[in-house]
């Protein structure tokens, strides 16, 4: 099963804020599974990296923990620094567990963070700019598998 791309319906109650995230259809073959939990801002990541014909699917971490368990291939994880690290850790035991050819990629706040970014594929900083995210997601497509 293949998570869903999405838009945002403000008009609905959501339990992580007061925005519902609306499925729409999978991108088929999209490598990318974003997850967050600021949908505007997994949405304007996801278009920078369409932009470089880079689809990417996003989901809330609740939802994400279970696409990845249900099977759904991707080649990279983006996890963004709206994850709390608990979250974040979660995310990437589940990865591991279930798709360990993955790679995971951690994208980090303006004040870091307190995860052991050696954990993950590759980490930056999420302010770096559209053209550094690009470059960093094409490169983590273009490596050796994730190691375990």
């Amino acid at each position: 099963m293949a998570a869903e791309t999405g838009s945002l319906n403000t008009d609905g109650p959501h339990p992580q804020g007061d925005r519902e995230f609306v499925p729409q259809s999978h991108v088929p073959g999209s490598p990318i599974l974003m997850i967050g939990r600021d949908p505007t801002l997994m949405s304007y990541k996801a278009a920078v990296l369409g932009t470089a014909s880079l689809p990417v699917d996003t989901s809330f971490p609740n939802q994400a923990r279970t696409i990845l368990r249900d099977g759904a291939n991707y080649d990279l994880v983006i996890l963004s620094h709206t994850l709390e690290p608990g979250e974040a850790m979660h995310i990437r035991e589940t990865v591991r567990a279930c798709n360990p050819g993955t790679k995971l990629l951690l994208l980090l706040g303006p004040g870091g963070t307190p995860l052991d970014c050696g954990l993950f594929d590759a980490a930056m900083r999420g302010l770096d700019g559209p053209a550094a995210l690009i470059a960093k997601v094409r490169e983590l497509l273009h490596t050796e598998s994730a190691p375990a």
